[in-house]
């Protein structure tokens, strides 16, 4: 699918998820043998994070050496960081790592639509 994908719009960047180890690195293999950037993740694509085994990052480099290449990744946080950096622009990693700003008091929510449906002296939420 990553290939055909590929030849619809060249140069794109691609993150594939096996859980597999196997298929994993046949497909790192594959993206590796015809020029296309990206990332194949050997995790559970369900539940990210809980059975990674290892990352395969391919051509990173390869605009700038001309060597198709693949580089091993055995730390989950830097794998799944690889992605964040190559798929979100720059403004969306510049918002994504300030800080939020908390609101004045005044602009903070009041949450009065939640006290109508919400009774107090029973407890019970009222629906209708």
């Amino acid at each position: 699918m990553s290939l055909a994908a590929n030849s619809a719009n060249l140069g794109m960047f691609h993150a594939l998820i096996d859980i597999d180890y196997t298929c994993a690195k046949m497909a790192a293999l594959n993206l590796m043998l015809h020029g296309i950037k990206g990332i194949v993740i050997c995790d559970d694509g369900l539940f990210p994070g809980n059975s990674f085994r290892g990352a395969f990052i391919i051509n990173s480099e390869l605009q700038y050496t001309g060597v198709p290449h693949i580089i091993c990744e055995k730390d989950v946080s830097k794998a799944y960081h690889y992605i964040r950096i190559n798929t979100y622009s720059a403004e969306d990693l510049k918002d994504f790592f300030t800080k939020a700003e908390k609101k004045p008091p005044e602009e903070q929510e009041s949450f009065e639509d939640l006290q109508l449906i919400f009774n107090g002296d029973t407890g019970q939420t009222a629906l209708f």
